[in-house]
């Protein structure tokens, strides 16, 4: 899907899509977005996701990079995206939980913004293979 306008929406939950190889939105609203065993999408634009406080990736076995994360963004999930091997949470000021559990290519090296974040003691890390 792309240049999908969509600007009231303010909570996408999207499961089960395994053709989606590119979500591109502009929904400027949007706070919550939640991605659930889309193993074919491969990129991930957020640039027109000024509000977005929470996304939660599961599964999404072809992700392979995801950057352009708003500086809204509050809370990260990423579980079981199998090919993810870039992480840019450089921008994330606001970011305060951090959960991520099965992207084995993800390394603390391959995370652009990491030593920001470690030093933040709010920040709240967990399950970092």
């Amino acid at each position: 899907m792309e240049n999908g306008s969509l600007p009231n929406l303010e909570e996408l939950h999207i499961t089960g899509c395994s053709k989606l190889k590119r979500l591109t939105l502009e929904a400027t609203l949007l706070q919550r977005l939640e991605l659930d065993e889309c193993d074919g999408l491969e990129e991930l634009d957020c640039k027109g996701l000024s509000s977005l406080r929470m996304l939660d990736l599961c599964c999404c076995e072809s992700l392979r990079t995801l950057c352009s994360l708003p500086t809204t963004l509050q809370k990260l999930k990423l579980r079981d995206c199998k090919e993810l091997e870039f992480l840019d949470i450089g921008g994330c000021s606001c970011l305060r939980d951090l959960d991520i559990m099965g992207c084995n290519p993800l390394v603390q090296s391959t995370i652009s913004g990491w030593h920001r974040l470690t030093s933040d003691p709010s920040l709240q890390i967990r399950q970092l293979e």
